[in-house]
């Protein structure tokens, strides 16, 4: 009942598309800014620290309130499982800006990447460390009871909350994360010459978190400081350093 597929999680698009046009004609100020809160809070928290670096790339070590935490966020985000979200992230590194790589905008439609690039089937041969934790497998197989959960509490609070604290910022979310697959992929400088089409971006870098330093980021996954030169600044990685475990 509560499964993850392209059908649901392409209606749960469409309907995010909606309401954002709702919100142009009837949102208050007020609304918009908390909707600019969330975002900010769920992609950086849940996106660009708890799905990219910690749990794709594994790229610091942190205790497991942090990394629970962080997947909590990153599902009432929106944009998939951990498992699903990750499955397809690494896929992508596997094969960056070749046939077989889900996002390359080399090989396929700008538009359909920006959209629907999270609508990807994910290969889970690529997830056998999240395939053995029972958190992990928890957060995809109640995804949506999880999320129903959510926004049950939102509406008590307030039920127009469920539209300018879930949706609009899962949008932006969405977008946030497709702009990285679509813009640094196209345009922009590079720091290290890498087989691949990643570039760094000031737009995507300092409005996602330090996630726009693409090229950085591509020249050595394993690294959780994208920004490198001094005018890369890089806010996930302000965060990674107070809640990681130092050796």
């Amino acid at each position: 009942m509560f499964s993850i597929s392209k059908r649901t999680l392409f209606l749960h698009l469409l309907i995010s598309h909606i309401v954002f046009l709702y919100m142009i004609f009837y949102g208050t100020a007020i609304q918009w800014m908390i909707s600019i809160i969330i975002f900010y809070f769920i992609m950086t928290m849940g996106g660009t620290i708890t799905l990219h670096r910690l749990l794709s790339h594994k790229s610091f070590k942190c205790n497991k309130f942090w990394e629970y935490a962080g997947s909590l966020i990153a599902t009432i985000s929106g944009v998939g499982s951990t498992i699903t979200w990750v499955a397809i992230h690494r896929e992508h590194h596997r094969f960056t800006d070749r046939l077989k790589d889900p996002h390359s905008p080399k090989y396929k439609n700008i538009f359909a990447i920006q959209f629907l690039s999270m609508l990807d089937t994910p290969n889970l041969r690529y997830v056998p460390d999240l395939l053995r934790s029972k958190f992990h497998l928890a957060l995809h197989n109640f995804y949506w009871l999880i999320i129903i959960l959510y926004l049950t509490i939102l509406f008590i609070v307030d039920s127009h909350a469920i539209f300018y604290a879930f949706y609009i910022p899962s949008l932006l979310t969405w977008h946030a994360g497709s702009l990285i697959n679509t813009i640094n992929h196209l345009y922009g400088y590079r720091n290290y010459r890498t087989d691949d089409l990643s570039t760094n971006n000031f737009v995507t870098g300092y409005l996602v978190s330090g996630e726009g330093w693409h090229n950085n980021h591509h020249a050595n996954p394993s690294d959780p400081k994208f920004g490198k030169k001094w005018w890369e600044f890089d806010f996930g990685y302000l965060i990674i350093n107070l809640i990681s475990k130092k050796e």
